[in-house]
């Protein structure tokens, strides 16, 4: 398996302001692992204006247990600029999964996660870091 996904755009400040910048997510099964990664807009050259790897600790979740304790104002659903089929209920559905299964063996998440996964809507963008 491999997902690209764009969920949303976000607004980050550049040297031109601010602006709304593409978010990307890919998920992945190599090695036998479940793998969840992410990066806020990224640029050519391969770095970004806003993070890279696990982002998903700086976005507020449907369960607050889950939010990063090491962010106190997360980023919240309505600051976000949702891609076509993407809304906050399947961004939310996202994050928990990844809290979820992130590093776990393939082997060992239910097909329906799986089958979850892979029902996410893609993306036909594709980052210049994929």
């Amino acid at each position: 398996m491999k997902k690209i996904l764009h969920p949303f755009d976000q607004k980050f400040y550049c040297g031109s302001g601010e602006r709304f910048f593409p978010v990307y997510i890919v998920i992945t099964d190599e090695r036998g692992y479940l793998s969840f990664t992410g990066v806020q807009a990224p640029i050519h050259g391969g770095n970004a204006n806003g993070g890279c790897g696990q982002i998903n600790m700086e976005y507020n979740h449907r369960n607050p247990a889950e939010n990063d304790t090491r962010y106190s104002t997360p980023i919240m659903p309505d600051e976000l600029r949702f891609s076509k089929d993407w809304d906050v209920d399947t961004w939310y559905s996202l994050l928990h999964l990844w809290h979820e299964y992130h590093l776990k063996k393939v082997e060992s998440v239910p097909e329906i996660i799986l089958s979850l996964l892979n029902a996410l809507p893609d993306t036909d963008r594709t980052p210049i870091w994929c």
